[in-house]
């Protein structure tokens, strides 16, 4: 059985708070897809009144996506 480096062999890190993994997203598809995220996060930031901060007991400190295509 592959490892997930294997088959998630493309990471990309977008600002200091989004990483891709992935094994075919072209670079076109990764930058749409971390804007987007990106996006959620400060909607949800808005949402919560949290100004860039994690809620209370948030113990991370990014957000990793798996993305299998």
């Amino acid at each position: 059985m592959d490892s997930v480096d294997t088959v998630l062999s493309r990471s990309w890190r977008w600002g200091s708070s989004v990483t891709l993994r992935s094994h075919t997203l072209t670079r076109e598809l990764e930058t749409a897809t971390c804007a987007s995220l990106s996006g959620l996060e400060q909607r949800f930031h808005w949402m919560f009144g949290t100004t860039g901060k994690p809620v209370s007991d948030d113990l991370n400190a990014t957000l990793r996506a798996n993305i299998y295509r």
